[in-house]
Order: C-alpha cells, then sequence, then structure tokens
C-alpha cells in the first residue's frame, strides 16, 4: 500500500521532526573558532558524544551526522533535499544564516 502526502504535509512533518530531534540536543562551544556542537547526551559515554549538527560561524557552515536524523530521511527523496531541508529548519530554529552545508558522510 502507498501513501501519498502533499507537499506542504511532507514539509510540516519533516519540521516537526526536526524540532523534536533538535530539541534533544544540547548546544556545546569547542575549539578556538568557537564552533557551536549539537550533542545528543542520552548517547554520552565517557567523553564521546553522538553529535547532531556542528555550525561554524566563521564561515556559517553548518555540518550535519546524518546518522542522528535517520528518521528524516523518509521525507526525502535526494541527500541534497536532506540537506536543504535540515539547513531551513536550522536556520528558522535558531536565526543563524548558512552559507554551506555538508555531510559528514564528505569527509570520509
Amino acid at each position: 500500500m502507498k501513501v501519498l502526502i502533499t507537499e506542504s504535509k511532507r514539509d510540516m512533518l519533516f519540521r516537526t521532526e526536526f524540532k523534536n530531534l533538535f530539541n534533544e540536543l544540547t548546544p556545546t562551544r569547542a575549539g578556538y573558532t568557537d564552533n557551536i556542537k549539537y550533542l545528543y547526551f542520552n548517547e554520552v559515554y565517557g567523553n564521546d558524544g553522538v553529535v547532531g549538527l556542528v555550525y561554524r560561524p566563521t564561515t556559517r557552515q553548518l555540518v550535519i551526522y546524518p546518522d542522528y536524523f535517520m528518521s528524516l530521511r523518509m521525507f526525502v527523496s535526494t541527500e541534497e533535499e536532506f540537506n536543504e531541508m535540515i539547513k531551513r529548519c536550522y536556520e528558522d530554529l535558531t536565526d543563524k544564516h548558512v552559507l554551506f552545508v555538508n555531510n559528514i558522510d564528505d569527509y570520509n
């Protein structure tokens, strides 16, 4: 059975799910460039934690750790759309402007 949803409903579901996931993250500052890391503290063991996002204010870059946002994949069809939707939601929630978006998979 196929379930069809309108684009506006899909966007609303994506934004709602992103907001729920983002609310579980705790922002911390790290490094000499004052990067903002968003950590999921329910998964912290020792000094390691699951990172959801990193925002670099000097370059306005948003780095996405896609494993944390796996539940959002069902709402998008491409990696570019996934990154763009997260960028828009992040900007809406934080009022921080993002110029570049990278997926942590890009660094492997």
